[in-house]
């Protein structure tokens, strides 16, 4: 099966390897990524797959998942979930410990978050209750609850969280939160469809209250919050558009086989985008969005 979930290229004397998947962590001898063979589907499975760069070959770590995430914790240990459960991996044996599962099939772990040798994680609860994104912290092998937010039957949970120093922001049911270092929780902003993080800032795309789309910019400093616009040759944007990576706290935008990203609140044409890189090979993804690994000599 494995021949149909991957394209490897081998060209120039193996010096790269074009990829087809998305980029998730990587180590050392290897390199984790997604591929999706249905990605159309309202429901898509993904395959993991890795490079192992000592064998040089391609093989199988999961397949046929539609809820994960990966959370690299040191520099031969990862966490990951499959929406079920959360293990632990040690990438020299691959041998996955099991650290939690859930009981209830109606719940789904969507998101980790490793914070200062703890692990969090966002679980989806669909009960007829009302739904609920609920915010555990694993300690001693149990689930602590830290906090919840509603979302309605009619929002996706839409989950996206990025972790700014001991803060976490993130967002579900087009609604964009801060959870602080306390396991306080505020409310940023609604009617949010976009959210890119980026060093100091967060951009985020939203319908204001006169039902018209726009982007807002909230700087993490200062707290403030001021509005955020595309360079008018850019082509109108929303939160349907696929141009736009957030990847390494960077927002990168395709267009016409070009790729720019934001520097110094200016947008500057690049090559490639650098996503992993170590003494064996870097992982980038050119300007027609392929993802390549590249070998060092």
């Amino acid at each position: 099966m494995q021949q149909l979930l991957i394209m490897v290229l081998l060209i120039f004397n193996s010096l790269f390897i074009k990829i087809d998947g998305n980029f998730l962590i990587g180590f050392d001898n290897y390199v984790f990524f997604a591929h999706c063979e249905e990605c159309l589907d309202e429901h898509p499975a993904y395959d993991i797959l890795y490079f192992d760069f000592m064998n040089n070959k391609i093989d199988t770590f999961i397949c046929d998942i539609m809820f994960f995430d990966f959370e690299k914790i040191d520099s031969d240990k990862f966490i990951f979930t499959d929406g079920r459960s959360i293990y632990q991996v040690n990438v020299n044996d691959m041998n996955k410990k099991l650290i939690y599962s859930l009981c209830d099939s109606n719940n789904i772990i969507y998101d980790l978050v490793f914070i200062n040798n703890e692990l969090l994680y966002f679980q989806a609860s669909y009960e007829t209750t009302g739904n609920r994104m609920l915010i555990y912290k694993i300690k001693d092998d149990t689930a602590i609850l830290l906090n919840s937010v509603p979302f309605s039957e009619f929002e996706y949970h839409g989950l996206i969280s990025t972790l700014k120093g001991e803060n976490i922001y993130f967002t579900t049911g087009q609604n964009l939160y801060l959870l602080d270092k306390s396991n306080n929780l505020s409310h940023i902003a609604k009617n949010v469809y976009e959210f890119y993080s980026l060093q100091n800032v967060i951009i985020y795309g939203m319908y204001n209250e006169n039902h018209q789309y726009e982007y807002k910019i909230l700087n993490l400093k200062t707290n403030k919050i001021d509005n955020f616009s595309f360079p008018n040759n850019f082509n109108k944007l929303n939160w349907r558009n696929s141009n736009l990576l957030n990847i390494n706290n960077n927002l990168y935008y395709f267009q016409n086989s070009k790729i720019f990203t934001l520097s110094n609140d200016t947008w500057i044409e690049i090559e490639k985008v650098i996503v992993y890189e170590n003494i064996n090979f870097k992982v980038s993804i050119n300007n027609l969005k392929e993802t390549v690994i590249i070998f060092k000599k």
